[in-house]
């Protein structure tokens, strides 16, 4: 049986926390970055890619110091469950459910990140067809226009001629 001191198993705790903490947060703004896709609120998602990032980088940094944390015990992912066997035994459901709380973050962060690339791929798409077709239409034409202004020999319609 592995032992490790009660020091470890509360950092590690910590960085689990920590890291379960970090993935709430970028879940949450996730949500919120769909919203503004919703709208189409250009200005403030360009702003959100900032804070995206910001998210990212905190996810990230977690993960490393998670990482670090197994590393320094020559512990890897598929051995969590030795470490969470280490905790008294009220401790263990806790960890473990934190452990299991993190692995859906991250699913559910992965997803929602996919389908917010989605979302964007296909309002680029749909911009980028809708500027074609404006470019690609002669300037002097209109869409819309007064029949008088364009027909200099009188109105088109036959209601419109004097008897």
């Amino acid at each position: 049986m592995i032992e490790l001191n009660s020091s470890f198993l509360n950092n590690f705790e910590c960085v689990l926390l920590t890291l379960q903490a970090k993935l709430a947060s970028f879940q949450q703004f996730l949500d919120e970055e769909k919203l503004l896709l919703n709208k189409q609120d250009m200005p403030a998602l360009e702003a959100a890619v900032y804070q995206k990032q910001t998210h990212m980088n905190e996810v990230q940094m977690s993960m490393n110091e998670l990482k670090e944390c197994l590393n320094s015990q020559s512990f890897e992912e598929k051995n969590i469950k030795a470490i969470i066997d280490l905790y008294p035994p009220h401790k263990q459901k806790i960890i473990h459910n934190l452990w299991n709380d993190i692995k859906i973050a991250l699913e559910q962060c992965d997803q929602k990140n996919l389908l917010n690339g989605m979302l964007i791929t296909t309002i680029k798409n749909l911009n980028d067809v809708i500027l074609r077709i404006m470019t690609q239409r002669p300037q002097e034409s209109t869409t819309y226009s007064n029949p008088q202004q364009n027909n200099q020999n009188g109105p088109i319609s036959t209601r419109e001629h004097k008897a």
